[in-house]
């Protein structure tokens, strides 16, 4: 989901302004180990596995628990992932979602529609 070494700058400048969360399906050790990898150790403000609340995407519950601890509304959130659905379902949670096509420019593009300039 965030191989793409195109996206390491617009996680980066997101970071500068907004809360990042990771949530991912894989076990936690793989998640420390991407994290230590790539750099990202003080990326996130949070990183949740599914392992953490025992449900994986696209259930709700993992997009609604990552909202609660990071103290927002859903509707104060925006999700990305290159899963239409996962990104649907986290919509009907209220949060916004954008879909990643591994293209970091339409990704720019898209959070912009979000009214995110980075």
């Amino acid at each position: 989901d965030l191989l793409f070494p195109e996206t390491d700058s617009v996680l980066k400048e997101l970071a500068k302004d907004y809360m990042l969360c990771l949530c991912s399906n894989d076990p936690r050790r793989e998640l420390d180990r991407f994290q230590s990898e790539c750099g990202y150790e003080d990326l996130f403000t949070l990183v949740l596995s599914c392992e953490d609340i025992k449900n994986a995407k696209p259930d709700p519950e993992i997009y609604l628990t990552a909202a609660e601890r990071l103290g927002l509304k859903p509707e104060e959130c925006l999700f990305i992932d290159d899963s239409p659905a996962n990104a649907e379902s986290a919509m009907r949670t209220g949060i916004h979602a954008v879909v990643f096509y591994g293209d970091a420019e339409r990704l720019r593009n898209d959070l912009r529609k979000h009214q995110i300039s980075i």
